[in-house]
């Protein structure tokens, strides 16, 4: 069965920076971020970096980028960082089946 319907399970959300995310923008880079996990567990590839203004998304988030990370190659355990100029947020996920 392919990874692309997995479903993605967030297991730690860590809200890192000076003035921190709005609950709006948490809500919109999780979706992004469940969207990439099920893309990237599909490849070879153990790390990629988005610019989120490559993306079809509402203004709010267009400035973030994503680096997201595999924990390690038999591990499907992805952790993933939103960065914006003084926001970061850390977001660790796992894939399991429906």
């Amino acid at each position: 069965m392919s990874k692309l319907f997995y479903k993605v399970v967030i297991q730690e959300i860590k809200d890192i920076g000076n003035t921190g995310c709005t609950d709006g923008e948490i809500n919109i880079l999780l979706d992004i971020y469940c969207g990439v996990v099920k893309k990237l567990a599909t490849t070879l590839a153990r790390k990629a970096y988005y610019e989120l203004a490559d993306f079809r998304f509402v203004s709010e988030v267009k400035n973030f980028s994503l680096e997201i990370e595999k924990e390690n190659a038999i591990s499907d355990r992805y952790i993933g960082v939103f960065k914006d100029r003084n926001k970061t947020l850390e977001v660790v996920a796992v894939l399991e089946r429906d």
